[in-house]
């Protein structure tokens, strides 16, 4: 399943729609759902805002599929990328009270595993139905 939405943080609530439909084609179960939830959400906030630099002509995609006992994410943006090895870590005494900073390091507690791809483009999440 695949949703294109313009890069505008109103259209979270579509990508919410999609998120709901995606459990019911796949069956996916319920206890899941606000993990996938939060991290889909964080993603494509993070593609909107810093990807594309809230730019509505530009497109965020989102997949998800289901394959074995995983739940698929991928998250699309049109921005320039960033270096994902320079991500600060937000738990650190010296980024504390910043403002930003945080959905990386939640989805990569949510999830079983996090990728970054085309210089940051594209982010793969990974979370087990077996949970």
């Amino acid at each position: 399943m695949q949703i294109i939405i313009d890069s505008d943080t109103l259209k979270l609530a579509e990508v919410e729609d999609f998120i709901q439909k995606a459990f019911i084609k796949y069956q996916l179960p319920s206890n899941q759902y606000y993990k996938v939830l939060l991290c889909v959400k964080e993603a494509v906030t993070n593609s909107i805002i810093h990807g594309n630099k809230s730019d509505s002509r530009k497109k965020v995609v989102v997949k998800i599929t289901k394959c074995h006992n995983e739940i698929l994410v991928k998250v699309m943006d049109e921005g320039a990328g960033f270096d994902f090895d320079q991500i600060k870590d937000p738990t650190a005494s010296e980024n504390i009270k910043e403002e930003s900073g945080r959905g990386i390091f939640l989805i990569r507690n949510l999830c079983d595993e996090l990728l970054f791809k085309g210089n940051g483009k594209i982010i793969e999440i990974k979370i087990s139905l077996d949970q």
